[in-house]
């Protein structure tokens, strides 16, 4: 018996059969701060189309369910569980916060595809011989996971929201809010036109409108234009010279080791890719490729390539994250291959280069029922990095800002993506909380981010002054704690 005084929406939905397993825990998600939890199981049909269908126990928590308005939170991805975010002092002072797994990564089925796992971690990952070995894995993976009963159209981003939709009636809230992170936004957007009169007030960090799992070279180089401003300040000796031109004379230059290390293009661009979302890496991947265009030393560019075989593969569940975002975005009237190689020798689209030009995309369904057309009505506030790689601010503006009303960005100098904002907690807590309780949005609450280059603490120098094989561990091992 749960003896937590709960808020009356709430009260009744305990008894309900479709959620199993419940009970009270204490928890701390903030340094001194212990609030109470429920946690359970909410069980849902796999295939909602049968009535014998197989059924699912998504992990649930309602972390202050005392509160009478609610919090639904969704964490970016895809691959990526739902249950692990810890939302701020400043959120549970005023909302219950209210997290439901994720079909196909949380709960007992999940898309764990160790095969995809493996192929991507070996070869030069955008090579055509590396890119079919990942085509064959994933396909091996779908026709594992078939023989337990897997449909992939039972594992669409439109089914994670119809689970939303499914709990929110159980639980009884009338209206919520939502919170979401990255890939999460896409979900908080397709829940927000599906039932706008179930929603309150939405925030989104680092939006992710239809279309943007899809990367394309020319986002990808209006970002890096916007590094030319701070790089001219920082860097006098690049004279002017645009960073991306810098990065494609780099690769095009790229010796075949250096400091004992493999220099792989593909890898390296890849990692290029991913740690410039995040200022946090930004700034180790910036001067890794200024030392090597300035005095030819490759060293942090080799032990980022080396990084890329423990980095990547565990970055998150491959499977989850090829069928959700291929079923959402990729267009079967597109030759992505031919599309891509028009963007020349730089930085491009890698992530791009590697997931929508394989072969087996073809077997995975597309979902569009709720993707298309968008219909936001609720009042929305975009919280976007102005040097957001991942999710482009000026993607928000005019994807969002510029079609919605009910839509405003809030662009932060110097920050990239989500993990900037929450890196900076209490601070984002309590720009999300004002505006869902007050509508009032706080523009001067983020303090610019500085860019720190040239420091004594790059990638080179902390494998050359490490020695040898201990360097390059201690390097690779900073640049994991850092994603």
């Amino acid at each position: 018996m749960l003896s937590l005084a709960l808020a009356p929406a709430v009260i009744f939905a305990l008894e309900h059969p479709a959620l199993r397993d419940t009970r009270t825990v204490t928890r701390e998600p903030a340094h001194g701060l212990k609030v109470q939890a429920i946690e359970g199981n909410f069980s849902v049909a796999e295939d909602r189309r049968a009535e014998d269908a197989r059924r699912l126990e998504l992990p649930f928590r309602v972390t202050n369910p005392q509160a009478a308005e609610a919090v639904f939170y969704f964490e970016g991805g895809p691959g990526i569980s739902n249950l692990k975010f810890e939302p701020s002092p400043e959120l549970l002072r005023e909302f219950a916060f209210v997290q439901l797994g994720y079909r196909g990564i949380d709960g007992p089925v999940r898309f764990d595809c160790h095969e995809v796992r493996g192929a991507i971690g070996t070869g030069a990952p955008l090579s055509e011989a590396s890119r079919n070995a990942i085509s064959d894995a994933f396909a091996a993976c779908l026709d594992r996971l078939a023989q337990t009963g897997m449909a992939l159209d039972d594992y669409t981003i439109d089914e994670v929201v119809r689970d939303v939709e499914s709990f929110r009636k159980i639980l009884g809230y009338e209206r919520i809010h939502l919170l979401a992170n990255s890939y999460g936004t896409r979900v908080a957007l397709l829940y927000a036109t599906a039932y706008p009169n179930q929603v309150s007030r939405v925030v989104l960090v680092g939006a992710n409108p239809p279309g943007n799992f899809y990367w394309t070279p020319e986002n990808t180089s209006r970002v890096l234009e916007r590094y030319d401003r701070y790089l001219a300040s920082a860097v006098p000796e690049l004279a002017g010279k645009p960073f991306e031109q810098v990065v494609e004379e780099v690769l095009a230059n790229a010796p075949p080791r250096a400091f004992g290390m493999r220099v792989d293009r593909d890898r390296l661009r890849i990692m290029t890719f991913v740690l410039l979302f995040h200022r946090s890496t930004a700034d180790w991947i910036l001067d890794a490729y200024l030392d090597a265009w300035e005095d030819g030393d490759y060293t942090g560019l080799a032990t980022i390539s080396f990084a890329y075989g423990f980095a990547v593969p565990g970055l998150m569940e491959w499977g989850d994250y090829l069928v959700k975002g291929i079923s959402a975005d990729a267009n079967p009237d597109i030759d992505y291959d031919a599309e891509l190689k028009k963007a020349g020798g730089g930085l491009g689209s890698p992530l791009s280069e590697l997931f929508f030009t394989l072969p087996v995309a073809e077997r995975i369904p597309r979902a569009y029922s709720l993707s298309a057309p968008l219909a936001i009505s609720a009042e929305t506030l975009v919280l976007a990095g102005e040097l957001d790689l991942s999710t482009p601010a000026f993607v928000a503006r005019e994807q969002l800002e510029a079609k919605f009303a009910s839509v405003r960005v809030l662009e932060v100098p110097g920050y990239g993506h989500v993990g900037d904002f929450w890196k900076h907690r209490e601070v984002t807590g309590r720009v999300v909380a004002a505006f869902l309780k007050n509508r009032t949005v706080e523009p001067s609450a983020f303090a610019p981010l500085p860019m720190k280059l040239r420091g004594a603490w790059t990638l080179g120098n902390l494998v050359r002054g490490a020695a040898g094989v201990a360097g390059i561990l201690v390097a690779g091992a900073a640049l994991l704690l850092l994603l």
